[in-house]
């Protein structure tokens, strides 16, 4: 299966169909409800590319932090901010034709962190490198959808503590052939 839109990844992520992903609601009031207290990832539609993303915002300061900037409430998604600290290894894998691998150490969003360091192998080198930072199981899932979405770039975070909705180390941001 090819993942060819923005869009249709969203719906796969949110279907469940690439497996564990943050949590993350439609409304402020749906977060609150769900009993969510951690700190919160906020993107909103009206804010221009550069500004696109508040980090780590304590649950307590999303409100004002959004009326403070103009921003409604209603032009927003609510993600679950996993602690950076619990990050241990984070990249984009995928085979071309062999096992390509672009990571980071970085405890930093992915997109930050390989921004400030990436590290770029493949073959043998990416094999071991996952072999010796992913948990067994998190390694199979990953081999699961290179081969499951055949072509595609697989974005993922390994983390040292259980995260997102299936409360699993192994997060996935993005699988695309786009």
């Amino acid at each position: 299966m090819r993942v060819t839109s923005k869009q249709q990844m969203k719906q796969m992520l949110a279907a469940g169909e690439f497996g564990n992903v943050i949590q993350s609601w439609a409304t402020y009031g749906e977060m609150v409800a769900a009993g969510y207290t951690g700190k919160v990832y906020v993107r909103s539609n009206l804010w221009s590319a550069t500004n696109a993303r508040m980090n780590e915002v304590p649950l307590e300061e999303v409100l004002p932090t959004l009326q403070r900037l103009g921003i409604s409430p209603s032009t927003c998604r609510y993600f679950e901010n996993p602690p950076n600290d619990q990050r241990l290894i984070q990249g984009e894998i995928c085979y071309d034709p062999d096992i390509t691998l672009t990571y980071s150490f970085i405890q930093a969003p992915l997109s930050d962190a390989l921004k400030q360091e990436s590290h770029h192998t493949h073959g043998a080198t990416a094999r071991a490198i996952l072999r010796h930072y992913l948990r067994p199981n998190s390694l199979e899932w990953l081999e699961y959808l290179l081969e499951t979405y055949d072509g595609a770039v697989v974005e993922f975070t390994e983390f040292v503590s259980p995260q997102g909705v299936l409360k699993d180390p192994l997060v996935i941001w993005e699988v695309r052939h786009f």
